[in-house]
């Protein structure tokens, strides 16, 4: 009884690691689409605007390049955004390994199983 208790401890430790980690995937990944996305809702308007396409997205680069480094002059607002990911990831970390915690009390623990 005791290997199938450790084999499921290893199991949600296994679900919580998985679901940090897709947690800061997704975090860091978001961080590097929306500039993607802003070029082309910016190439988007300017070719309905009037502009060929190929101007547009063109156009669009040197605007979200603009667009960036307004958001990189606010203060510390680049450092807390990073912070918040890796702090995801550290507190991520911290939960998988509470579970080997786990796993070493069940094996030394007794559970009053008798074997024959």
């Amino acid at each position: 009884m005791n290997r199938i208790n450790i084999v499921l401890v290893r199991i949600a430790q296994l679900i919580v690691f998985l679901l940090f980690t897709f947690i800061v995937l997704t975090y860091f990944g978001t961080l590097i689409l929306i500039p993607l996305d802003v070029v082309a809702q910016i190439s988007a308007l300017l070719a309905w605007i009037g502009l060929p396409g190929a101007l547009a997205a063109v156009l669009s680069l040197p605007i979200v390049g603009y667009l960036g480094f307004l958001v990189y002059k606010i203060p510390r607002l680049l450092s807390t955004v990073l912070e918040i990911g890796f702090e995801l990831a550290i507190i991520g970390q911290s939960r998988v390994c509470e579970f080997n915690d786990i796993v070493a009390s069940m094996s030394t623990a007794d559970y009053g199983s008798t074997t024959s």
